[in-house]
């Protein structure tokens, strides 16, 4: 029995959501490896390396990762609006996030500038190809219900999150951003 308003037959291949979800553990085991690593001192400071590489190995790598994968799958299914090529978008997706939270936390683990710089590039090509692909999914929806409302407000505020943290990696790998980094 299918639930009324569920469209099963859109969600996408296993492989999409699966690689999303098999990977955030991982992101999640890398950070406790960091502070097994570094020790308690990395709770000292919020600005510390070693904290902001455990924040966003966790947050992007760990959250994004799942919510993305969660997102591909339930836009199709419960707005009845594919994402447009779900494979080719879940590839670069997947392989800019993780390549590109990598270069964000070893930037900051080990002060290069090159990796921060990096990792920008990366995650804004990932970023940009989810939210592209998600907008062009929720263009297709025909009925407008509570779930695609939600799933609007989502996708705005994923966008705004984007902005503002490719914002700030790009203040801290060019020196655009006009912030005090030493506090």
């Amino acid at each position: 029995m299918v639930p009324a308003g569920l469209t099963l037959e859109q969600a996408p291949p296993l492989s999409v959501p699966a690689r999303f979800f098999l990977t955030a553990p991982l992101f999640a085991l890398l950070a406790a490896l960091v502070i097994l690593w570094r020790g308690p001192e990395v709770f000292d400071s919020r600005w510390a390396p070693e904290t902001l590489a455990i924040v966003h190995l966790l947050a992007l790598g760990f959250l994004a990762m799942v919510m993305i994968g969660a997102l591909m799958q339930m836009l199709p299914v419960l707005a009845g609006a594919p994402v447009p090529w779900p494979g080719p978008v879940a590839h670069v997706v997947h392989a800019g996030l993780t390549l590109g939270t990598l270069s964000l936390a070893g930037g900051f683990l080990f002060g290069e500038i090159m990796l921060l710089k990096a990792a920008v590039w990366l995650l804004a090509i990932a970023l940009i190809a989810f939210l592209a692909a998600m907008a062009a999914g929720l263009a297709r929806v025909r009925v407008v219900n509570d779930t695609v409302r939600v799933m609007v407000l989502v996708w705005l505020a994923f966008a705004v999150t984007a902005v503002f943290g490719l914002w700030l990696a790009a203040g801290r790998s060019w020196g655009l951003a006009p912030f005090d980094w030493s506090m």
